[in-house]
């Protein structure tokens, strides 16, 4: 399958992920969305996220392991699944999407990009975005 986007996202406590989650299914309405989330330490999600734009697999782990394996983990999912995606994104479980997002990702996003994250609900860059000098085209 073909998305225009892959999230893959940890949980290791249940205190923010619904609102990542529901951010998503409730503000995706022009991307194909795959979210690839690792529940960690036995935790698990009873509710259906899941809509005509975005898809939602759940992954388990009975222990906790460190952020870069739980990646791993989402990764080795899209390989053995043959899943495609333009851009692959890492975030947070305790982040959120607004609609505007989604709207203008593909015009806004270009090879690997930094993207400004705000503090929720204002314009306030949650930190400066750092200046950097590209390479080349693998950055």
């Amino acid at each position: 399958m073909r998305y225009d986007l892959i999230f893959i996202s940890t949980c290791t406590s249940l205190s923010h992920v619904h609102y990542l989650l529901s951010s998503i299914a409730s503000n995706n309405e022009s991307l194909r969305v795959h979210v690839i989330i690792l529940f960690q330490c036995g935790f698990d999600l009873d509710v259906v996220y899941d809509t005509s734009y975005t898809t939602i697999t759940k992954l388990k782990c009975e222990e906790l392991c460190s952020l870069s394996k739980a990646r791993n983990i989402g990764i080795k999912y899209i390989r053995e699944h043959n899943l495609i995606a333009s851009y692959v994104m890492f975030p947070d479980d305790d982040s959120t999407f607004d609609k505007e997002f989604f709207d203008n990702f593909v015009s806004e996003v270009y090879s690997d990009t930094l993207i400004n994250v705000f503090c929720e609900g204002t314009n306030i860059p949650y930190q400066k975005m750092p200046q950097l000098n590209y390479l080349g085209k693998n950055k």
